[in-house]
């Protein structure tokens, strides 16, 4: 799945109830995890000073972090919760 998919994921479940399978799935990797959102770049080319992407809210932290410096295991798992959630009855390949 693209990085571009994994946003369209996390835009479809966004204040759903499924939001919370995303976040479920991904605290079983690390616990710390509040929140995931998307975070659409501004206008123009992504680069360092506005990336874009998918961030990580941890409990007691005010910052947003890149969820592929939590590793790619987690982005791998996260786009797996995805796909899981937004199935709705399908079948995830």
């Amino acid at each position: 799945m693209s990085p571009v998919d994994t946003m369209r994921l996390v835009d479809d479940i966004v204040l759903s109830e499924n939001e919370e399978h995303g976040v479920q799935s991904s605290q079983r990797i690390d616990t710390a995890i509040e929140r995931i959102a998307s975070v659409t770049a501004e206008r123009g080319p992504r680069h360092r000073e506005n990336p874009g992407g998918i961030y990580l809210k941890l409990f007691g932290s005010e910052l947003r972090i890149p969820i592929g410096s939590a590793g790619d295991g987690m982005r791998r798992m996260f786009s797996l919760a995805l796909a899981r959630a937004n199935a709705k009855g399908s079948v995830v390949w």
